[in-house]
């Protein structure tokens, strides 16, 4: 009943209620709730957080004992660059982590890829699902400060305002081009039967920027959940790579896999022998096993065509899954929480030349963009917010930085939190805003 009465007893209707000791601070100014931004020094709370917030000294030509950077080689990221992004893999059950089911590593082809690269064991998402993660990532923004067309909505559509990876590289003499059979990159590329849960054309504009997007075959929402897209989204992309080897042209591109997202399919050769949310877990990681075959024949064509001389190539997830590691609304799926088995994920880099290392840095999906400009010499658009990891990637000193997440308030899951891994990651900060718990 209390949730209920603090719906109620919400007087200046912002959403939260002081009610029976709920967390708005002051009932009666609508810009006072836990929600809210703090305006620094103006003597008023606004977020309900440890008193008015205080600006930041300047403290750029002061010296806090840390040491720094490395000044880094020379390094370029070839003539191309190809970002495989696997949706919902958590870096965790990758044989590289020392994942193994059936006495062996679900991951073979990813754990050998890995060892021709720098791996980062702790990168971090800033979202907990595809709608949220994937504009934060393709944007170098957190989730909010991107500009959509509404924010309390679940599938938002990203504003032509914000600056995204392609529109950085197209200039630069990149053809930009998206290999996906996803609702999330419809825009104009699906039938008119893919709708938002509003009942409106699927629309997120996650594409600007792009020459080209092959979303051929795209599912709605509820089909997509019981598709398996990854084997044409491979064929289609193999195809290209050859068109792109033959004609030289400079390319950026990326690739979204949408195994092992729930429902979990299953494979032939790969028998479900448990049952209950044990067969939950054992078939998402069958899934993870049949798109580790699909990463290796995009690997394989690169080898085949002579493009991994001269191709960056980054594999990435947008988050990761549950499977009930905390208990309550948690849940075994994701989307609900800011815990660290949502939020790690793999971030590997391929680069031309550069010699293969594991790093403890603490980094974010946002450092994806800028690292990729950087290795171009791209300038990077001053709204980006992530930080190139190159110096990390030719082996020197990167500042040790926290990794940051936000669960925005949506119609489909209406809570919202924020999370903190300090630059160690040895502590998880975790403030969830709820009114109901």
């Amino acid at each position: 009943m209390i949730p209920a009465l603090r719906k109620v007893f919400d007087h200046d209707h912002d959403g939260y209620s002081a009610f029976f000791g709920g967390p708005d601070c002051d009932d009666h100014d609508k810009d006072v709730h836990p929600g809210a931004k703090d305006v620094p020094d103006n003597g008023i709370d606004e977020n309900c957080v440890g008193g008015d917030a205080h600006a930041e000294a300047n403290v750029a030509d002061e010296d806090h004992g840390k040491a720094a950077p490395t000044a880094a080689p020379a390094v370029d990221g070839g003539q191309n660059v190809m970002i495989i992004f696997v949706d919902t893999l958590r870096f965790d059950h990758l044989g590289l982590a020392g994942y193994q089911r059936d006495g062996k590593s679900l991951t073979p082809r990813i754990d050998a890829f890995a060892k021709q690269s720098v791996v980062f064991k702790h990168a971090y998402s800033q979202a907990p699902n595809t709608p949220r993660s994937v504009p934060s990532f393709l944007t170098s923004r957190y989730p909010s400060q991107l500009q959509v067309d509404k924010v309390f909505k679940n599938y938002a559509t990203l504003l032509d305002d914000n600056d995204t990876l392609f529109e950085a590289l197209r200039p630069a003499g990149f053809r930009t081009i998206g290999e996906s059979s996803h609702f999330v990159f419809c825009d104009d590329r699906c039938d008119a039967g893919v709708k938002n849960t509003d009942g409106k054309p699927m629309r997120l504009n996650l594409t600007q920027g792009a020459d080209e997007w092959d979303n051929s075959e795209a599912k709605s929402i509820a089909e997509s959940n019981h598709d398996i897209a990854g084997p044409r989204i491979a064929k289609k992309t193999l195809a290209k790579l050859d068109e792109l080897a033959a004609s030289k042209k400079k390319f950026a591109m990326v690739v979204h896999l949408f195994e092992p997202h729930s429902t979990y399919m299953e494979h032939e050769g790969m028998p479900i022998t448990t049952h209950g949310t044990a067969s939950l877990v054992q078939k998402y990681d069958y899934e993870i096993a049949f798109e580790d075959g699909l990463i290796g024949q995009l690997l394989d064509e690169l080898d085949k065509t002579g493009l991994a001389k001269n191709t960056t190539v980054v594999l990435i997830s947008d988050h990761g899954e549950g499977f009930g590691v905390h208990g309550g609304d948690a849940g075994f799926f994701h989307g609900s929480t800011l815990y660290q088995e949502v939020l790690h994920v793999p971030m590997i880099w391929r680069v031309p030349g550069v010699k293969p290392a594991v790093r403890d840095d603490v980094v974010e999906l946002v450092d994806l963009a800028p690292t990729i400009a950087a290795l171009f010499d791209v300038t990077p658009p001053s709204s980006w917010v992530g930080r190139s990891l190159v110096p990390a990637i030719v082996g020197g000193t990167l500042p040790p930085e926290p990794a940051f997440a936000e669960m925005l308030p949506a119609p489909e899951w209406d809570h919202e939190a924020k999370s903190m891994i300090t630059p160690d990651a040895k502590h998880h900060v975790y403030y969830r805003i709820s009114d109901a718990t």
